[in-house]
Order: structure tokens, then C-alpha cells, then sequence
């Protein structure tokens, strides 16, 4: 992810984070727009499954039985392209409820860096074909174009889309974007983390700070799809399979660090204060013994309070702090 840039002193460090309440909400099963449409539950949300013919992308057909789209018992998220009375069709699924800034993770088990040149793979953000952030893993009908690329829509501005290689050792890889008011942040790895263990399990990362960061909307849902490009069958002719087994959806906006404020009392003690964030109901303080990124787990918790500040105890000017400012 992005870091944030973090404020030292030879006191401490203070970053500040700010979660605001998302769109994307997991719970109950919201009343459908077309009830004869299929719904399935995975990773704890609900999602429609397209159906029907000449559609897009391609155009293709799309097919929400069974055997097309289907959650095992292990939970995870099956689409198949597969011939169905001679056709193909292809499979899409995408969240009933709106998709909000935030971090967006997907753990697949496939080697999409396999698949047929003609299939195409993708998690994605999708309002309009002008508000749109794909992941995507194809070689576009080239079987020496590089399988992956990021891509903030319209891919036609220069500077939109990244294309990189993908060579996997095994099947299972994470991808991620934190899609935020000014930035996104693409990122590929090995194995299934939030975090790459060492440099070696990075695939890819990209930043993009462009012009075309679509803002937050109602019509903003997230999507998983494995379709056909053109709408022009296998090249080998044979069926392709991607399975999702998590997706982690980590919503929010992330603002910069205002300055640490440290200082002794009277009596000796040592306070922490920061500046009053707007619209934050309250603070969670949090210590480490170096300096640290934001979110990383080496953070220790030590009280949440609705104050802009604490006092800390002896020994404190020696470490370094972290607030977080949640609305929640």
C-alpha cells in the first residue's frame, strides 16, 4: 500500500488515520431489483450472477447456473467459461450493495498465467466504462503480450494502464488495489498475504495518480469476472476455470499526519496531543518501539479515548506513537 508520510521527532512519531464509515456493507440480504436474478453468498456479501446473451464485456454470453458459478463448501468462488449446447458462455458476478474507498484483496487459486490467450480474468470496480479500476489477467489473443495489467479507466489516456508479466510458481497469488480520493495502489504477490513476507513475493506494484480517479458513487459495485475477449472462443478450445477463494475488503480514507505534539506537565508526566480530526467521534492510541507503517500489526494498542490527548508514562520519549481516528 501507499505510506503514508510519517512525521518523527526525537520524541516519537505520531500518524494519523482517519476510517470513515464505507458503502460496502456485509450483512443482511438487501431486497432484489429482479427477483428472478441469481444471488449468491460469498466472502460474507452477496452478489448478483449475470445471465443472458450478447452481452459485455466481448459482447459474450454469460450463464448463472451451477455449473458456471458456483461457492464450495470451502467457501470459495468459482466462475467457468464452458460450452453450453455448443456456445460459450462466460461468467460474472458483482456485489449488490456499493463498492467505497478502501482496500480491495483478492486471494485466487489459479494460474491465470496459464490460461488461453483469449481469457480474460478480472477483479474490478465498475460504475461506467469511464469510472472503472480493473485488475486484469489476459494476453488479449497475443500469447507474448504480458498476462497482467492495471488499468484506471479509459485505458486510452496515456499513463492509465500498466501491463506487466506474470510468471507464477504456484497457484495461489494475492492482488490488491487501495483505491483512494487521490491515488490507487495496485499491488501482486505471491501467496496469499496482505503483506509480502520479503521483496521476493512482490509480482508487481503501481501507483497511479492520474486524472481519472473515479469518486465514490452509488452506482460504484464490485466485480469478478472470466470472459472471452471479443467474444472469440479458446484458442485451445478448452474450458477455463478461476476460483477466488477470499476476498478482504478493508474500507476507508487514509489523510496525511498532522505534527506530533509532546510535552511534560508539572508534575513531570509526559502528554501525547494532536490536532482535533473533523467529524472523528474518537482516538485509539497506539505505541511501538520503532518506527513503523501504519496498519502494521507491531502496533500495541493503549487506550481509546475521545480527548486529543493522553499521558503516557515514563520512559514514553522513547518510543514512538501512532493515532487513529475512527468514525464509527
Amino acid at each position: 500500500m501507499k505510506r503514508i508520510q510519517l512525521t518523527f521527532s526525537l520524541l516519537g512519531l505520531l500518524a494519523l488515520e482517519l476510517i470513515l464509515p464505507g458503502l460496502l456493507i456485509a450483512g443482511e440480504a438487501p431486497v432484489a431489483e429482479n427477483t428472478t436474478r441469481r444471488v449468491i453468498n460469498f466472502a460474507g456479501r452477496y452478489w448478483w450472477v449475470k445471465n443472458g446473451t450478447n452481452l459485455g464485456p466481448g459482447p459474450n454470453n454469460f450463464s448463472d447456473s451451477e455449473e458456471s458459478v458456483w461457492v464450495d463448501d470451502a467457501g470459495k468462488l468459482h466462475l467457468k467459461i464452458r460450452q453450453i449446447g455448443g456456445v460459450w458462455h462466460c461468467a460474472e458476478v458483482w456485489t449488490l450493495e456499493p463498492a467505497g474507498y478502501g482496500n480491495y484483496l483478492f486471494y485466487l487459486e489459479s494460474r491465470v498465467d496459464l490460461y488461453d490467450p483469449n481469457v480474460v480474468a478480472a477483479p474490478f470496480l465498475y460504475a461506467d466504462d469511464l469510472r472503472e479500476i480493473d485488475i486484469e489477467f489476459s494476453r488479449w489473443g497475443d500469447p507474448d503480450y504480458p498476462c497482467g495489467s492495471y488499468t484506471v479507466q479509459p485505458y486510452s489516456i496515456p499513463g492509465n494502464n500498466h501491463p506487466f508479466e506474470v510468471e507464477l510458481e504456484g497457484s495461489w497469488t494475492s492482488h490488491s488495489f487501495l483505491w483512494q480520493p487521490d491515488f490507487v495502489h495496485f499491488r501482486s504477490l505471491h501467496g496469499h498475504y496482505d503483506e509480502p513476507p520479503h521483496s521476493s513475493y512482490v509480482i508487481e506494484d503501481w501507483l497511479y495518480e492520474g486524472p481519472s480517479i473515479p469518486a465514490e458513487s452509488t452506482d460504484m459495485k464490485l466485480n469478478i469476472n472470466l470472459w472471452l475477449m471479443s467474444g472469440l472462443p479458446p484458442i485451445n478450445g478448452q474450458e477455463t476455470e478461476l476460483v477466488v477463494s477470499d476476498v478482504i475488503i478493508t474500507l476507508g480514507i487514509f489523510i496525511e499526519p498532522p505534527d506530533l505534539q509532546i510535552s511534560r506537565t508539572d508534575t513531570g508526566q509526559i502528554l501525547l496531543s494532536w490536532n482535533e480530526v473533523p467529524n472523528a467521534l474518537s482516538y485509539v492510541v497506539l505505541e511501538a518501539d520503532a518506527p513503523l507503517p501504519v496498519g502494521d500489526p507491531g502496533w500495541i494498542e493503549l487506550e481509546a479515548t475521545s480527548l486529543t490527548s493522553i499521558l503516557l508514562e515514563p520512559g514514553a520519549e522513547k518510543k514512538f506513537y501512532c493515532v487513529k481516528a475512527v468514525r464509527e
